[in-house]
């Protein structure tokens, strides 16, 4: 679809639309676990829609492509393109669909679980000053709630993980079902579960 979609912006002249259909070429691959093709329309897609002025296309954009750095461990990389992706995203007419999902990475990209926790507290006084979207939530909910477990603090993972578990109801399996249950392995393990921590493991890479 977002092939025929750039297809058919090329032939209308329209940069805009490119860019749209940029982005969304390199989510669907990022999604898919293609991270060579996902980098190289992300990057596209964020140059594309800087030069149309398009703050939202290029605060997710970047966004996505740290997704695909911390999935290659790369960090630091993640970091730098989030530093930008937090300016654009608050900055945006939808910043409650944009900057939820940018705190979700960025607690991942942490270079340690105290850094991830302080990434959270940070993430936690912005976001309540406004009503983000649930759906867009998800990365940033279970992230949160891995990072919590990590740290130690169990009552806040488990709160984490129930709303998680209360807006992943809305589809029927996917991707957001099997991160929850990574989720509650990854709880499971600071409980000091592993028997029960392996078997939600299971469940979350059988989705």
């Amino acid at each position: 679809f977002a092939r025929q979609m750039m297809r058919i912006a090329e032939e209308a002249g329209s940069a805009t639309g490119t860019a749209l259909a940029l982005l969304m070429l390199g989510e669907a691959e990022l999604l898919a676990g293609r991270l060579v093709d996902a980098e190289e329309h992300l990057k596209e897609a964020a140059e594309a829609n800087d030069r149309e002025g398009c703050i939202s296309g290029a605060a997710l954009a970047r966004q996505r492509l740290a997704e695909a750095a911390v999935s290659r461990s790369r960090k630091y990389e993640a970091n730098r393109l989030l530093g930008r992706a937090l300016s654009l995203a608050r900055r945006s007419d939808i910043v409650a669909h944009l900057l939820v999902r940018v705190f979700g990475t960025m607690i991942q990209a942490a270079p340690d679980p105290n850094r991830a926790i302080t990434v959270l507290r940070e993430a936690e006084r912005e976001l309540s000053q406004m009503q983000t979207c649930e759906p867009c939530s998800m990365g940033y909910l279970t992230s949160a709630a891995t990072a919590s477990a990590r740290a130690g603090e169990l009552d806040g993972a488990r709160s984490f993980i129930a709303e998680a578990e209360r807006i992943a109801g809305m589809w029927q399996g996917g991707p957001w079902t099997g991160a929850v249950w990574e989720a509650r392995g990854t709880l499971r393990q600071a409980e000091g579960e592993a028997e029960q921590a392996r078997a939600m493991f299971r469940e979350a890479a059988d989705v």
